[in-house]
C-alpha cells in the first residue's frame, strides 16, 4: 500500500512541475491579442510605448520558414486580463491622444 501512495505522489509532483512549467511559458502575440481582448495595432502600439514588454522571442518553423515570434511574459499578461480597468485607461489615453492631435488609430501603429 505504501509503494503505491508513494507512486501516486510523484505522478501529483511530476503534473505539478509540469502545470506550473506552463503557467510560466510566454504568450505569442496571438495568445496575448487573444487573452487581453485587444487588437493587433494596440498590441504593436502598446509595445513600442513600453505599456507592453516583450520577454524575448521563440524561432518558429512554418513550411521550411524559420522566422522569430516576439514572446510576452505570462504573469504579466495573466495581471492584465485580471485587471482590464487598466486595458481602458490606456485605451482612454489613447483616445485621449488622438483626440488632442487630430491623429487617427492608424496613426499609432505608425
Amino acid at each position: 500500500m505504501r509503494e503505491r501512495t508513494d507512486a501516486l505522489e510523484a505522478i501529483a509532483s511530476s503534473v505539478e512541475k509540469q502545470i506550473t512549467a506552463l503557467s510560466f511559458r510566454p504568450f505569442t502575440p496571438r495568445q496575448v491579442r487573444r487573452i487581453l481582448g485587444i487588437t493587433n495595432q494596440e498590441r504593436l502600439f502598446w509595445t513600442r510605448d513600453g505599456r507592453l514588454h516583450q520577454t524575448g522571442t521563440i524561432l518558429n518553423n512554418q513550411r521550411g520558414q524559420k522566422f522569430r515570434v516576439p514572446v510576452y511574459c505570462a504573469e504579466r499578461i495573466g495581471w492584465l486580463s485580471q485587471n482590464p480597468d487598466m486595458i481602458a485607461a490606456w485605451r482612454d489615453e489613447d483616445a485621449r491622444i488622438l483626440t488632442q492631435e487630430g491623429l487617427s488609430d492608424a496613426d499609432l501603429s505608425s
